[in-house]
């Protein structure tokens, strides 16, 4: 399984596996792979923040 596929299906909005999903929860906490996930929650959450902050904006006008 490569991260890379993992982190685009995820960018597609499709939803990871059980299998998908317990082969990274077995990722070393230390690996190259685990600070992939990481960055990626990361982007994620900043997107999702000034997603929400812009609704909230919209909803004030």
């Amino acid at each position: 399984m490569h991260i890379e596929e993992l982190i685009k299906k995820s960018r597609a909005g499709d939803m990871l596996s059980r299998e998908e999903l317990v082969y990274l929860l077995g990722l070393a906490p230390d690996s190259v792979e685990t600070y992939m996930v990481m960055a990626e929650a990361t982007r994620l959450s900043k997107e999702l923040s000034a997603s929400a902050k812009s609704r909230k904006a919209d909803q004030l006008l």
